[in-house]
């Protein structure tokens, strides 16, 4: 059996804002083709991955943290806390290592943080069109609700808000 090289996290400072926007800008055209406009995905890319948008995410309470394979970023995560809940406001990784493991691995570390602060649920929301709903399935987390979202510019994100119950 082939064993994949364990994911290393490590926390996003402003000399690696760069890297968070390159790995966006390398997955959402990719991942989010056919649910959400071309011209919603980069106003969203260009909104959210500037520097100085990473900067305000991280004013608000955000924890970035990038994932490293074998000396490669191959994704990353962002985070908060509301109430007695970890929310996870994103999970990225590159669209070639979808189905490897990785994304497994990520939230693993996100459950190991919720259980860190010993908080009682993981809450995130996700396009109702992604096809990640069922990797959220398969890892427990439980559709509690829908909501539309308006991002501005016109546009609107058509969401599921999940749940996983940390034991």
């Amino acid at each position: 059996m082939i064993r994949m090289t364990e994911i290393k996290f490590i926390d996003v400072t402003e000399n690696s804002f760069s890297i968070i926007r390159d790995l966006a800008y390398k997955i959402w055209p990719i991942s989010y083709k056919g649910m959400v406009s071309d011209e919603q995905i980069y106003y969203m890319l260009n909104e959210r991955y500037t520097d100085e948008g990473i900067q305000l995410a991280i004013n608000a309470g955000l924890n970035f943290k990038l994932a490293e394979q074998d000396k490669e970023f191959v994704g990353f995560l962002a985070y908060s806390f509301v109430e007695n809940k970890l929310k996870l406001n994103q999970i990225y990784v590159l669209p070639e290592t979808q189905g490897s493991g990785i994304g497994k691995q990520i939230m693993d570390h996100v459950v190991e943080i919720a259980r860190e602060k010993n908080l009682g649920s993981i809450i995130l929301t996700v396009n109702r069109n992604n096809p990640a709903v069922n990797f959220y399935k398969h890892l427990d987390f439980k559709i509690i609700d829908e909501k539309d979202f308006d991002i501005g510019n016109g546009f609107l994100m058509n969401d599921y808000i999940m749940e996983k119950i940390v034991t």
